[in-house]
């Protein structure tokens, strides 16, 4: 089983299921309205740690958990500070190795 774990936000630490063989078609639009990814580009962008697609993922968990404060986790996550542990770690079934969201590095690169 997939699953998002949360650590350093306020209010919403733990672990949620988000296992992708259960994704629903509204899971999948919202995946891609939030992150831009779509449906067979997921582990692609989660290898690459696509910040955007790791929220969506936890925001998933959070409404599947009913989490009664996951409308408020982007104003929660934007309190965290970008440096020292990554807030988000997205824990795949297969390997069960940690694929984790990196803070943003402050050297800019071309393109991105």
């Amino acid at each position: 089983m997939d699953r998002i774990k949360i650590q350093g936000v306020a209010g919403f630490d733990g672990e949620y299921e988000v296992d992708q063989d259960a994704l629903t078609w509204g899971d999948l639009r919202f995946i891609q309205r939030e992150s831009g990814v779509m449906a067979g580009e997921l582990d692609e962008h989660l290898r690459r740690g696509n910040i955007e697609l790791v929220i969506a993922f936890a925001k998933i968990g959070l409404r599947r958990a009913s989490h009664p404060l996951a409308d408020r986790f982007d104003e929660a996550l934007d309190t965290v500070p970008a440096g020292g542990d990554p807030p988000i770690t997205y824990i795949g079934d297969e390997e069960e190795a940690a694929k984790t969201l990196d803070p943003p590095s402050s050297s800019s690169e071309p393109g991105g």
